[in-house]
């Protein structure tokens, strides 16, 4: 049974605990039965999942894990050093939280370790309780004239925290000033719109 959250990388981080995440972690309601369990080459078997949701539990939502290690036998895995880990993440949601998400910050940065390339930055900010999982778009624009248009990668904006939202840039920008627009549906069926302009140097 594992916490988890998400980084200023987009890259989901995973750990039996973290205590930052307690008031927002479902963890200690999971029970998967069967624990272990051994399964031959090219077979499946059925997992049963039970979430056990206390009578305390706040009007909110909660999120956790559970990780699968699966390897050879002892012999084969002190031979080649195979391990894999599956993940599978659980959003829980006692009663009706209020979302409460808006677009925070928007911007241009160099790629880490390559200033010739750019991308942009939408930075969503979560003061609800409820976690939110937006979608959309960023673009650039020179002139009036949109260079390009990025989709939003999807992932969960969790409660109370922001999160930062990547979009690599395949046209080069060279110095000068650009428009950077957002476009982005945090609530289904509300659409929040936000520009700002960026000077890009070199």
């Amino acid at each position: 049974m594992l916490d988890f959250f998400v980084d200023s990388s987009e890259t989901p981080q995973f750990r039996e605990r973290y205590p930052a995440e307690s008031e927002f972690s479902c963890r200690d309601w999971l029970e998967l039965e069967p624990s272990v369990a051994e399964i031959g080459p090219n077979t499946s078997m059925p997992l049963r999942f039970v979430i056990h949701v206390p009578g305390t539990a706040k009007e909110q939502s909660y999120h956790c894990a559970v990780g699968f290690t699966a390897s050879g036998s002892a012999a084969q895995v002190s031979e080649i050093g195979i391990s894999v880990r599956t993940i599978t993440a659980f959003y829980v949601v006692v009663g009706h939280p209020q979302v409460a998400a808006v677009i925070k910050t928007l911007a241009l940065e160099d790629v880490p370790g390559d200033a010739t390339k750019h991308r942009g930055v939408i930075v969503i900010e979560n003061n609800g309780l409820m976690h939110v999982r937006p979608h959309g778009e960023l673009s650039v624009v020179k002139a009036g004239k949109v260079l390009e248009t990025v989709a939003m990668f999807t992932m969960p904006v969790l409660p109370k925290r922001s999160q930062r939202f990547l979009f690599p840039l395949q046209t080069p920008l060279p110095a000068g000033e650009y428009e950077v627009r957002a476009r982005v549906e945090v609530v289904p069926g509300k659409v929040q719109q936000s520009r700002t302009m960026v000077r890009v140097q070199r």
